[in-house]
């Protein structure tokens, strides 16, 4: 006898129920009090075509889960959306203060060595190094992707390759 289950994408209605499923699970088990999902991610959640059926859900619940900074699960949590390209929305005006802290932290003490240094040629330096930094980042979030990576970065292919030359990132 042969019982046929449809995928998820055909009862999106068991998205939710499932997700709480795992949360619960894997919260447990990583020691975690997470308490749910977040508006934005359930809507992600149910609206995403899931080829990998539950056991998709169920891993990008768990990776969520452990990856999580908050006790409510976030889109940027979940790697599906990464992978996909899916649009997160970040407030980049609410994360600035962390790099800054992050930069302050890493610049103090190099301060005195890059000043004598690099003089006349500090901002160019650091602008590069940075630069190189989130270029890289960006091809390899993309999977070497030129054309999705100029999209992201808001520059132009030509544009990205001049710099992936100038950085060697071939």
């Amino acid at each position: 006898m042969s019982i046929y289950i449809p995928s998820l994408r055909e009862r999106r209605t068991d998205v939710p129920i499932l997700a709480e499923h795992f949360i619960s699970q894997y919260s447990y088990m990583a020691k975690k009090n997470i308490k749910g999902i977040s508006d934005d991610a359930m809507d992600m959640l149910m609206k995403y075509h899931w080829p990998g059926n539950v056991r998709e859900l169920e891993n990008n619940i768990h990776t969520a889960v452990v990856m999580s900074k908050s006790d409510l699960l976030q889109p940027e949590d979940f790697p599906v959306f990464a992978e996909t390209g899916e649009n997160i929305k970040v407030d980049f005006d609410e994360i600035k203060d962390n790099y800054s802290r992050m930069f302050d932290e890493f610049l103090d003490p190099q301060m005195p060595r890059i000043l004598n240094v690099s003089s006349g040629q500090v901002f160019y330096h650091l602008q590069s190094a940075l630069e190189k930094v989130i270029i890289s980042k960006t091809l390899q979030a993309m999977k070497s992707n030129q054309v999705k990576t100029a999209e992201i970065l808001g520059i132009s292919r030509n544009t990205l390759r001049d710099r992936m030359q100038k950085y060697d990132l071939f």
